[in-house]
Formats: C-alpha cells, structure tokens, sequence
C-alpha cells in the first residue's frame, strides 16, 4: 500500500491537471525540503520532469532526470537513498529560476524499480 504524504507536503503540491496529467508538481524549495524530512527516506524517487510557468501556466521544458533500474540486490532502502542523491544533484545543478517547478515521481511500493 502507498504511503500517504504528510500534509504540508500535501498542501504545497501544484497541480498539474492543466496538462491533463495527474502528476503534481513543488517549488524547487519546498522539493528540498521534502528532500532532507525524514518521511522522504520511505519514498522512492524514480526520476522526474522540469516545468515552466509562464503567465499562470505549466509548460514542460523537457529537461528531466531518471534513476537507473533498481537491481535485484539492491535493498528498498538503498535505491531510496539513489534516487534521492540523484534528485538533489539535480535540482543543485539546475538553474535557479523562480519560475520553474519540478515534478518528481515518487513511490513507497517495496517492489518499485526491479527490473524485468
């Protein structure tokens, strides 16, 4: 069962339903702080997209990240942790721009990444 995020996590999530998607998106600020809170360690981050706003509006920018297949000796726990460094080197080597958002994929399923 997926884990529920705390709800000022929750709370700073930015829809992004505009682009008929049901993903959400978080300032580069508030993806840093879900980043060092201790709930993030039970979450996977599998990868994830940059997106633009632009009077009001989301726009993809197509820059994204991804983390490699987790493999079959690797613990949850680990992968965890890669897809956590992974995203903090990405957003630390990204420029800042007050209108860019980021919009991670995130899972606490155990079995998330295995390959096939």
């Amino acid at each position: 069962m997926e884990k529920q995020l705390p709800e000022e996590f929750e709370l700073k999530k930015i829809s992004l339903s505009s682009l008929n998607v049901s993903g959400f998106a978080w300032t580069r600020e508030d993806f840093l702080k879900f980043l060092e809170h201790p709930i993030s360690s039970q979450f996977a981050i599998l990868g994830g997209d940059v997106l633009l706003i632009q009077h009001g509006e989301l726009s993809y920018t197509y820059d994204n990240w991804y983390v490699s297949d987790r493999q079959k000796t690797e613990s949850f726990t680990d992968f965890c942790r890669r897809g956590h460094a992974e995203a903090l080197r990405y957003l630390n080597a990204y420029p800042k721009k007050d209108n860019v958002v980021f919009s991670p994929t995130l899972t606490s399923e155990v079995t998330a990444g295995w390959l096939r």
